[in-house]
């Protein structure tokens, strides 16, 4: 496309086209991705798979009391249950999760979404239980009730230093959670080694919606 640009500007004697330009290199980003990026495989997590990992993590923390494996349960349930990106997992503050009593399940607040043209954000229900026998607001109940997180983000890093979450602001790594779903998926020997190496937590997604 570029050497066609040049050539009909220099065939009617035109200035060189501004290929520099901010708005112009936005142009061509879009028709180079979709012509040179090779997109990587995913795998799709069955639901009982999820159900394994999110077991193994409460299992740890049962093991060792460290609130962290809670919280990789809590963080895997609630973006299984309510087919969100990680990346809008991490985001969650304390507000946005309210409870509805035992029974009814949690209302989570969305403030951004794909879908959300208008940035309203959405209200969606989260289940007592999923699918054979997953209690996803009781996982995550559980987590907030031991997590002891009173505002800010609930999925936050663990400060070692001081046996503590740190600041309200600050969020896990998607990184983290990406290595963490990994190694569940090894400890538990749920696939071959070279598909844990292709396991993602943006396939959760597509897990919660195939139903598989």
């Amino acid at each position: 496309i570029r050497q066609a640009i040049q050539w009909h500007h220099a065939s009617l004697l035109f200035p060189p086209p501004p290929f520099d330009h901010p708005s112009i290199k936005l142009f061509f980003k879009g028709p180079e991705n979709i012509t040179f990026r090779v997109p990587k495989p995913k795998i799709i997590l069955s639901h009982e798979e999820i159900c394994q990992i999110i077991g193994f993590w409460v299992q740890q923390f049962q093991r060792t009391n460290h609130l962290a494996w809670l919280r990789w349960a809590a963080m895997l349930a609630l973006q299984y249950a309510s087919l969100q990106r990680a990346a809008q997992i991490r985001e969650v503050l304390k507000e946005h999760l309210v409870d509805r009593g035992e029974g009814s399940g949690l209302d989570f607040f969305v403030r951004h979404s794909k879908t959300d043209q208008h940035g309203l954000g959405m209200h969606l229900p989260i289940p007592e239980v999923i699918g054979q026998g997953l209690k996803a607001s009781a996982i995550i109940r559980t987590y907030l009730g031991h997590a002891g997180i009173e505002e800010g983000h609930i999925f936050r890093p663990w400060d070692s230093s001081r046996g503590g979450w740190k600041g309200p602001e600050s969020q896990v790594a998607l990184a983290s959670y990406n290595a963490v779903l990994r190694s569940a998926a090894q400890a538990l020997s749920l696939r071959s080694a070279a598909e844990i190496a292709l396991i993602s937590s943006h396939a959760i997604r597509r897990s919660a919606l195939t139903g598989d």
